[in-house]
């Protein structure tokens, strides 16, 4: 797949100099740093060591004295909470990290979560009946609620209180009739951070009950380990508090004791290495999504709220069962999704994927959707229909795409949906499908730009061979945790000539030495062995953009 490289805004100005001068920087790192927005060396600061006095006010929160005004109450009264979430790692995170806090303050805590196949997303008329028979008299909903008017109402008529968490987007219709809402996305809510994921926003609330109770924060902060795994495994920006909470908890993950994340570190074949937000999205979170994906998420919850270290390591070998299974239903869905792109989709013409099938597990259209955006860089909706007819289906976007905005545009084909910018649900009937086929089409021909259907690579800068060092990599290690928002810093070199012969390694990578001047340097291109004969027969000089790794 071909892509377009975007150069950067370069700014050799008096602000690099600042950098260098006050921090003591490499001076190319300081440039990435200007290019990417840095304007003062106190914001370097604060970027490269983040720190829980970063950590804004909970109560700038919209709803906040409300919710812990309720919750206080219960706590105080011995009420009985129950915590009810969604069922994929963010959900599972911030269920074991309210149930854990708030039992350390002796509150009366249970939970609840959904099993894909029973109850389905979200809050529903079954899951809440099931809440009210373990006697709750309050609800706290996490990473789910923020449009669930019907259910909400439902669970007032059944005697239940709602406290709404959550961190999708609300949409235009009236918000929940709940005694608090927690979401910095609502309408009116000043806080500064808007991209918290769920366990971000449970998060805050715990901070605000700490603070309300005047406990301290030393138990909260604990459960960082927790915050880092949902946060990074949702795949928010991890700048601001996503950071703190990402580079904190990353580093209390490598103390945890938890049983259950050191039994799902040792069987990542993690325990010997310093944890990195790349071994929670590719080995941590899949084998945690897992069990929400292909069974009962229940255990995944479990797992994170046992202290037992031998029924720890049963529940994370049952994760890895699930992992198992998930992945071959995997290779199956995905191929066949393939096969019916090339029979069915004129990607010259469509901007969009739309695929059904009454024979897809609905828990794996996400992850398999995310693997078509990769490879055909396009939009993309997976569906799976029941023998009613009624479908549903996981959505993902490219860059460029706010997919949470395409969807409103197609409301009057869908039964329901919610998400946000990259990532989203729905349900529709059978007989909406071709409808909405052409509405989300038509949508995609509206909001994009044909050149937003080619792949970006931002590139921070252009550098000379000689500078790709372990000086000038040592320095870019300090940008870590990567992720949405804070990506591995990109460089250029140019006018580079190939040494000798390019080989192909592995299944599909390219490996070959390349030499500007009287310098070289070995470099490998995943997944880029269709490059070869390109490259052998190239005439010119080539330019390459790469991160800087250490072999």
């Amino acid at each position: 797949m071909k892509h377009r490289w975007i150069g950067p805004a370069v700014n050799l100005n008096e602000r690099v100099l600042e950098l260098e001068q006050k921090l003591g920087l490499h001076p190319l790192v300081c440039q990435i740093l200007s290019n990417r927005g840095f304007k003062s060396a106190e914001s370097v600061e604060k970027f490269l060591n983040p720190s829980l006095h970063d950590l804004l006010d909970p109560y700038l929160m919209k709803g906040m004295d409300a919710a812990v005004d309720r919750v206080v109450r219960a706590l105080q009264s011995k009420e009985k909470i129950v915590i009810y979430g969604d069922y994929d790692v963010d959900g599972i995170t911030s269920i074991s990290l309210m149930v854990r806090y708030l039992r350390q303050l002796n509150g009366d805590v249970g939970y609840f979560i959904p099993h894909r196949m029973v109850e389905g997303y979200g809050l529903s008329e079954a899951g809440l009946d099931s809440v009210a028979e373990m006697g709750a008299s309050l609800v706290i909903t996490v990473d789910c609620g923020i449009s669930a008017c019907e259910a909400i109402e439902y669970a007032r008529s059944k005697g239940l209180e709602m406290i709404v968490t959550d961190h999708h987007e609300p949409g235009d219709s009236p918000l929940p009739n709940a005694e608090a809402i927690l979401n910095p996305k609502q309408p009116g809510d000043k806080y500064p951070e808007k991209e918290l994921a769920g366990i971000g926003v449970a998060f805050k609330f715990c901070q605000g009950i700490s603070e309300r109770l005047g406990v301290g924060q030393y138990q909260l902060n604990e459960h960082l380990d927790l915050v880092a795994i949902g946060s990074i495994a949702d795949i928010v920006p991890l700048i601001g508090e996503n950071r703190v909470f990402a580079k904190l908890g990353l580093e209390k993950m490598r103390v945890s004791e938890k049983p259950g994340i050191r039994a799902l570190i040792s069987l990542a074949g993690l325990e010997n290495k310093n944890l990195d937000s790349s071994d929670i999205v590719f080995s941590m979170a899949p084998r945690i999504n897992a069990v929400g994906r292909m069974g009962d998420a229940e255990r995944g919850v479990r797992l994170f709220l046992s202290d037992d270290m031998e029924e720890s390591r049963e529940l994370a070998k049952i994760l890895e069962e699930e992992n198992r299974y998930r992945r071959e239903v995997d290779v199956q869905t995905l191929e066949q999704a393939r096969e019916a792109i090339s029979q069915q989709i004129d990607l010259d013409e469509r901007w969009t994927i739309v695929l059904h099938s009454e024979s897809w597990h609905p828990g794996v259209l996400g992850i398999v959707a995310s693997r078509l955006v990769e490879e055909y860089y396009r939009p993309t909706v997976l569906i799976s229909f029941d023998e009613a007819g009624e479908g549903k289906g996981s959505a993902r976007s490219v860059s460029n795409f706010h997919l949470y905005e395409a969807l409103k545009r197609c409301a009057h084909s869908l039964e329901v949906y919610g998400g946000h910018k990259y990532a989203a649900g729905l349900q529709l009937k059978r007989e909406s499908l071709e409808e909405f086929i052409e509405s989300f089409d038509r949508a995609a021909h509206e909001m994009l730009d044909p050149r937003d259907l080619v792949p970006e690579i931002m590139v921070d800068l252009e550098i000379d061979l000689d500078q790709a060092n372990d000086t000038l990599l040592e320095s870019i290690e300090r940008f870590r945790p990567y992720g949405p928002g804070n990506p591995k810093p990109v460089l250029v070199v140019s006018d580079l000539s190939v040494v000798g012969y390019p080989k192909i390694v592995g299944t599909n990578h390219l490996k070959m030495r390349v030499r500007k001047d009287s310098h070289q340097i070995e470099v490998i291109g995943f997944g880029m062995a269709d490059k070869l004969k390109e490259i052998n027969t190239a005439r010119e000089k080539i330019s390459i953009a790469f991160v800087l790794e250490e072999n």
